[in-house]
């Protein structure tokens, strides 16, 4: 992750940025990392950094996610597609605007399974079947 991206993880994941967010010391993960004991987050610009308990690093897969909204009153991805995980539909205000519905996850069976948006609110619909629904 970018620094400007660690700094999006405690919304995601929880925890919070510590005062002194940016470092640069061999003694710690290269990048963006998480302390357990406290939930910080750090940015560590050491170009290798090392291993070390008690820290998470958080990462990003090397390739990249194309999204694709599906239909209005589809009850299921398009064809071709597979659904989001629950904390790739959280990050998606960041890709299309909007915000998280509070409560996030809900269990409706009358929406569709997995995420979706209405309202300009994302959700993560739990339900076992979940359904089509226009809007």
């Amino acid at each position: 992750l970018t620094k400007a991206e660690c700094q999006q993880m405690p919304p995601l994941f929880g925890g919070h940025l510590h005062k002194s967010f940016s470092t640069e010391t061999a003694l710690e993960p290269k990048g963006c990392f998480r302390m357990h004991a406290t939930g910080d987050y750090y940015f560590n610009a050491h170009a290798s950094g090392s291993t070390r308990n008690g820290r998470t690093p958080f990462c990003k897969l090397a390739y990249n996610i194309e999204y694709i909204v599906g239909d209005d009153g589809a009850g299921q991805c398009p064809l071709g597609t597979d659904g989001m995980s629950e904390t790739e539909c959280r990050g998606l205000p960041k890709w299309f605007g909007g915000s998280l519905h509070s409560p996030f996850v809900i269990g409706r069976a009358n929406y569709p399974r997995g995420c979706i948006r209405w309202n300009g609110r994302f959700a993560y619909n739990m339900d076992p079947e979940g359904a089509a629904h226009l809007g």
